[in-house]
């Protein structure tokens, strides 16, 4: 396990130095499953980018170095299959001591099961899908070095020059290490999460976009609304 894990850490820096050559494709993450935004048949995307997240409440400030890798086969039909990762993160809290290390990795794959019509039809694209979370953080600070599962619907619509989405995703946690067994309420243990994002796009031009989305989710421990 512990040669499979490393070797799972060093991909996605690995994918990142062959494919740094290549053309980038901004929004990768966001823009995937969405109705107006299907890929080619045998078509391949890969996006590095660099983000930083302030967190008000924890004061945390995160630094995350991330690979996105997006490819339609043509010998799988209607399918498009998705490899992300922060593959490196510093952490810098105002309080505390300062960690860094590697991010986890994500695997997904979405099917369009109905495609989107611009025409008069009334009927929206629909796409389901599910993903792997793969534990390849070695800080307990960043990732809790369990798998966890997702399924998720993604629903949308071309109107015109504006494009709605509605996604809904389903997440079951591993449980890491000392999170209270199988406690149900233990205040450790992670509760499995319903997240929702409604989402408005409008192409501006060719390389501008402007957005507006709704998020939201249930708690993801004991008493947390």
């Amino acid at each position: 396990m512990s040669i499979l894990r490393s070797t799972l850490r060093g991909a996605p820096g690995l994918i990142l130095i062959i494919l740094s050559i290549t053309p980038l494709h901004a929004n990768i993450g966001r823009d995937f499953g969405k109705a107006g935004k299907a890929g080619k048949q045998g078509e391949w995307i890969t996006e590095n980018s660099v983000l930083m997240e302030h967190d008000r409440d924890h004061q945390d400030t995160v630094w995350t170095l991330e690979t996105a890798l997006q490819h339609t086969p043509a010998w799988l039909p209607n399918t498009t299959l998705l490899l992300e990762s922060g593959w490196y993160q510093w952490h810098r809290p105002k309080e505390g001591e300062r960690f860094n290390g590697n991010g986890d990795l994500d695997f997904t794959a979405l099917y369009q099961l109905f495609a989107s019509h611009k025409a008069a039809s009334h009927r929206p694209a629909i796409s389901l899908g599910g993903r792997v979370k793969f534990p390849t953080a070695g800080n307990r600070e960043i990732g809790t070095g369990k798998f966890d599962y997702t399924g998720l619907v993604v629903i949308g619509k071309e109107l015109g020059d504006f494009e709605i989405n509605l996604e809904l995703e389903y997440t079951i946690y591993g449980q890491p290490d000392g999170a209270g067994g199988l406690d149900p309420d233990a205040p450790e243990r992670r509760r499995d999460q319903l997240f929702y994002t409604l989402a408005l796009d409008y192409d501006m031009a060719e390389h501008f976009k402007g957005f507006v989305e709704l998020y939201g989710e249930t708690g993801s421990i004991v008493g947390d609304a």
